[in-house]
């Protein structure tokens, strides 16, 4: 290992995820080793550790944060429920994550800012998260925008796209009654992605996903189309609905804030934060209330209508998603799109096994399979295709 060449040293976000785990003591042997070696000989990263571990008292140093592992740390808590309680170790390790990137820990960005540019090597579990595929904008007229390498402000025809941190909105200066030519977002795995629409509707993707959409809407209705899963803040308009198509169905809205579901396979899972959506299937239709969600049978064109636990459903906002009382065949269906591997149960006992506990997509993916094996008493082996094997 080079002292200089600073190609050599891991990025931040991984650097600061492997402190993170010394400061708790759930490191493990050989990335401690890694991680010290960096410390001792490189000065940026002796100085980035020194602002770190400076944030915590000498007490939580020397006990690796026990305290945090108590009850009574939990009391009160929003997160005082069962998935504490049977992972702490690794609900834990979030917390502490999310504290370095919102300034509870006073160093912690100092460390981030000293570390930016460098690049990822020598830990042994890298972030998978990376998505190997950019996000994508394939305009009505067949051009394509990688908006993943593209930033700032792109002329499309009469249309102006403004990219910036995930987020894209634009301004169209075309003329016409007609509507406009459906142009399609693209969401590959392990990303997420803002937009703004035309007419003011928020809507955030979620890895792998598309929509398709027009940037005008001149007709009677407002029609987009989404296949994944997306959160929609509805700009209102009474005399022009918002209709998502979706898997065979429709859901029809004039202002509400909902999310769309369509990632198991002839099923839509719509489920309403505020306002109120109608949803259509086969001649079927049905209106939910804040707090329900519509579950859509797409064959069998049945409509079922269930309460549905809102930090559960939408924590992947957030860049988590929380499991409780999960199947392993629950999660496997979820980790591929987050972080784009193949999942490939050996022992199908273990599908019906339950787990609860909290993906993080900052998180390695290895963190979280271990949390599974501690858990539930499953192992996992990477063949030399990449599959991932849970035995």
């Amino acid at each position: 290992m080079s002292e200089t060449d600073m190609s050599l040293y891991p990025d931040p976000d991984l650097l600061l995820q492997r402190m993170v785990e010394k400061i708790t003591g759930t490191i493990s042997e050989r990335d401690n080793y890694v991680l010290e070696e960096l410390i001792e000989k490189n000065e940026d990263v002796k100085n980035a550790w020194t602002a770190f571990s400076s944030s915590f008292s000498q007490e939580d140093r020397d006990t690796q944060m026990a305290r945090l592992g108590t009850d009574v740390f939990w009391k009160g808590s929003a997160l005082n429920r069962n998935v504490i309680a049977q992972n702490k170790v690794y609900i834990i390790k979030r917390w502490l994550w999310a504290a370095v990137f919102t300034g509870i820990l006073a160093g912690s960005y100092l460390l981030y800012t000293q570390l930016r540019g460098v690049k990822r090597n020598l830990f042994l579990t890298g972030n998978p998260t990376q998505a190997t595929n950019s996000i994508q904008l394939q305009l009505a007229e067949g051009q394509t925008i990688d908006l993943s390498a593209t930033q700032g402000t792109v002329q499309a025809g009469n249309t102006t796209l403004v990219n910036q941190q995930k987020s894209l909105h634009f301004t169209d200066a075309g003329t016409g009654d007609g509507v406009g030519g459906l142009n399609t977002l693209k969401v590959p795995v392990g990303q997420d992605y803002n937009i703004v629409l035309a007419d003011g509707t928020k809507v955030q993707m979620n890895s792998a996903t598309e929509m398709r959409f027009p940037f005008r809407f001149n007709g009677a209705t407002r029609d987009i189309y989404i296949n994944g899963e997306a959160y929609l803040e509805v700009a209102r308009d009474a005399k022009h609905p918002l209709i998502v198509h979706s898997a065979g169905s429709a859901v029809q809205v004039l202002g509400t804030s909902f999310n769309i579901n369509t990632y198991e396979a002839d099923q839509l899972t719509v489920s309403l934060v505020n306002g109120s959506v109608k949803v259509k299937n086969r001649g079927k239709e049905t209106i939910i209330r804040p707090g329900e969600q519509a579950v859509v049978q797409q064959t069998a064109g049945n409509i079922q209508v269930l309460a549905f636990d809102r930090e559960e459903v939408l924590s992947w906002r957030e860049g988590i998603r929380i499991f409780d009382n999960a199947t392993v065949q629950e999660i496997s269906s979820v980790l591929p799109r987050w972080y784009g591997v193949q999942i490939q149960i050996d022992n199908p006992s273990l599908a019906d096994r339950r787990f609860s506990g909290v993906l993080d997509r900052k998180m390695p993916i290895q963190d979280f399979l271990n949390a599974l094996k501690a858990t539930i008493a499953l192992d996992y082996y990477e063949d030399k295709k990449g599959v991932l094997h849970l035995k």
